[in-house]
């Protein structure tokens, strides 16, 4: 291949000056019959030029994901982080840039982006005037009810319906529910937690449903676990027998708080939650809760863009990725109803 040198050494001129005709570097000052050469001379030796840094970094296309977790939030609950994370990963090896913006800053969203990936709990509203403004959108972990989007999420309704069977199996029937509040989304409508749902339609099938049983912690923190749990342990004729956490980092705050009562999992009281991080096997005991594999939630939702982008298609697509219940030792026997 024909370098630069090459063609200075053919034409009889400096390296750069070759460079800077090629690049239309008009303030050079240089014969029309040297200009002419050099170009001569690239054509015959085939030059193919290599692109600036500039130039790849202004080739490169951008992405834009919609966050629905703030800073804090996401270090709180590593959840979204990883899936956040994921995207960002896949996008690099297609050779996109991604951009980050929260839902209240959706105005600076590049308005040439390839795609939006809206990650977490928006409203319909949000998702329509996205859908209005851009090709392709496509929604995780939000829902999979809504017409005109393609989705990436697991079933954890299902999920959340597999840890209570578990439960019950064991013998429990007071099982509290250590959840999130539901979330405003508009006006009109507000999001509740499939998992919260699955909870109360489990129970009230069975017959065991008691309103005293649920704990709505509003964010899902560590912090807010162990205060809601030091709430439950309170009153210890209505304590539960095993209670069902949305997620393993209130599932921590919950064992701390199970702990500083005298109390034992899973002897005195089960427990399960849900994301399986990283140190919820390494917990004492290690904790019973469902996978969710958030690294292929992210790259499927960046696949799917790619997808509508090269080959746009009329119909949409649902990816559900499947969750896997880890069953380690903080769930036992009741010894009391």
């Amino acid at each position: 291949m024909a370098t630069i040198r090459d063609i200075a050494t053919r034409a009889g001129v400096s390296a750069s000056t070759v460079s800077r005709v090629l690049n239309m570097d008009t303030t050079l000052s240089v014969s029309d019959e040297t200009r002419e050469n050099i170009f001569c001379v690239a054509e015959e030796l085939e030059y193919i030029p290599r692109k600036s840094k500039k130039a790849k970094e202004a080739e490169a296309r951008e992405i834009t994901i919609v966050y629905w977790y703030e800073n804090e939030q996401e270090l709180e609950d590593p959840y979204y982080l990883s899936i956040r994370l994921a995207m960002e990963q896949k996008a690099e090896e297609y050779g996109y840039r991604a951009q980050v913006v929260s839902q209240n800053s959706l105005d600076k969203i590049n308005p040439e982006t390839v795609g939006v990936l809206v990650l977490g709990r928006l409203g319909d509203d949000v998702l329509h005037m996205l859908k209005e403004q851009y090709e392709n959108v496509i929604i995780i972990d939000n829902t999979f009810a809504l017409p005109g989007f393609d989705y990436v999420g697991s079933d954890l309704a299902a999920a959340a319906t597999d840890l209570l069977t578990h439960l019950y199996g064991l013998g429990h029937r007071k099982i509290a529910r250590l959840g999130g509040n539901p979330v405003p989304l508009q006006a009109d409508k507000v999001f509740y937690d499939s998992r919260d749902v699955a909870y109360a339609s489990f129970m009230r099938e069975r017959g065991i449903y008691d309103e005293a049983l649920i704990y709505d912690c509003g964010d899902y923190t560590t912090r807010n676990g162990y205060q809601k749990m030091t709430e439950i342990l309170e009153d210890e004729n209505r304590r539960p027998t095993a209670v069902f956490v949305s997620n393993d980092s209130m599932a921590i705050g919950a064992y701390r708080a199970i702990a500083e009562k005298g109390l034992r999992i899973p002897e005195d009281i089960s427990v399960v939650g849900f994301n399986d991080q990283p140190n919820a096997k390494y917990m004492m005991p290690p904790l019973t809760t469902v996978r969710i594999n958030t690294k292929y939630i992210g790259y499927s939702a960046v696949d799917l863009l790619v997808e509508r982008e090269m080959h746009p298609r009329e119909y949409y697509k649902q990816v559900m990725i499947p969750t896997e219940m880890k069953i380690r030792r903080s769930c036992a026997q009741p010894v009391r109803d």
